[in-house]
Formats: structure tokens, C-alpha cells, sequence
């Protein structure tokens, strides 16, 4: 799965006051890659910007809806975390270091959890 980075007629699809979100270093990164990266350092977008660079995506690289319908929640809980973690396991087919970690975060989760 291949996450580009925004071009420029995809930037340009954004007001300024919409690119003003991002920093530029980010622009770089690519568009999932971006959006992962503000849910993680919980600095959510305005629902218009989010949702322009969610379309931007390409269709292999969209989050499958119950996903989205999680994140973009308020408050998410550990059993909303845990059935992230373990759609995550079914869909990766990376390396086998990456199911590793995503393993290990969930079993941290359910520690916190008292699980």
C-alpha cells in the first residue's frame, strides 16, 4: 500500500486558512500517514479539513468506515482502542516486526484495563 504525499493541485484544494493546520513539514508526509498523525498527536482537524484530506486518500488507503466512525468520536474507549488494534492485525500484511508491536500495544491496553 503506497501513502503519497499531497501534490500541488491536491494542496490547492485547500484555502490557506484550512493549509494553516498543518505545518509544512507535515505536507510531506503521506495523506493516511497525515491523518493518522493528527488523530495521534490529538490535534483534530476542523470536520470540512479532515474531511477534504480523508478524500483525498486513495480507495486502498481509506480507513473502513467502522474505523472512522470510532475516531471520530470524542472520547474513545479501551474497547474501542482493543477492536482498532485487532481489525489492525487482520489487515496488516507488512512484516512480521510490525504484527509484533501491534500485538504488544494491545496486550499494554489490556494490562491498563485491568483485562
Amino acid at each position: 500500500m503506497e501513502d503519497k504525499p499531497m501534490t500541488w493541485g491536491e494542496a490547492s484544494q485547500f484555502t490557506w486558512g484550512e493549509l494553516e493546520y498543518f505545518k509544512w513539514s507535515e505536507l510531506a508526509l503521506g495523506k493516511l500517514e497525515l491523518l493518522k498523525k493528527k488523530y495521534n498527536d490529538n490535534e483534530p482537524l476542523p470536520p470540512q479539513v479532515y474531511e477534504k484530506l480523508k478524500g483525498l486518500c486513495d480507495s486502498k488507503n481509506k480507513l473502513p468506515p467502522d474505523i472512522t466512525r470510532i475516531i471520530s468520536k470524542d472520547k474513545i474507549t479501551i474497547g474501542d482502542l482493543e477492536y482498532i488494534l485487532n481489525m489492525a492485525k487482520q489487515l496488516v500484511t507488512c512484516t512480521p516486526a510490525i504484527i509484533e508491536l501491534v500485538s504488544a500495544v494491545n496486550d499494554t491496553l489490556l494490562k491498563i484495563a485491568g483485562g
